[in-house]
């Protein structure tokens, strides 16, 4: 047998062995990007849950302390990177983001007004919540 059939099976063995690494890479790098997008998205899940439970502790705390009392809630620009709009509808606040919308429970059904990004005032008026009115 002369070397070049030898050099040339080498060469072939080499480039089996050089596409069996080069696949096992890539389902690495997929199996990787796929834990780091679902960290991602737990941490978007968190950042909006919090929102959700500084919204409804207010609101909540402001039905329970009765007529007249008052609270400021500033609701932040964005949500984990995302633009996103809040409200509130019967005994819920529904948090929407492009991807996902998000519901939290309150106490009461009784709420007037809408709440927007940035500041709010919210109100407790003869047992009914107003917001920004």
């Amino acid at each position: 047998m002369s070397t070049s059939v030898i050099k040339g099976q080498i060469s072939v063995e080499f480039m089996i062995i050089f596409m069996i690494l080069l696949g096992a890479l890539c389902i690495a790098v997929f199996i990787s990007w796929s834990n780091i997008m679902e960290i991602k998205l737990s941490q978007a899940d968190m950042e909006v849950e919090n929102v959700l439970e500084t919204v409804a502790g207010k609101i909540n705390t402001v039905w329970m302390s009765g007529d007249g009392f008052s609270t400021n809630l500033t609701l932040p620009e964005k949500v984990a990177g995302m633009n996103y709009s809040i409200y509130v509808k019967s005994n819920y606040i529904i948090l929407s983001t492009p991807y996902k919308n998000y519901t939290k429970t309150i106490l009461t059904n009784e709420t007037m007004g809408n709440l927007r990004i940035g500041d709010n005032l919210i109100k407790n008026e003869n047992g009914k919540v107003g917001i920004n009115i």
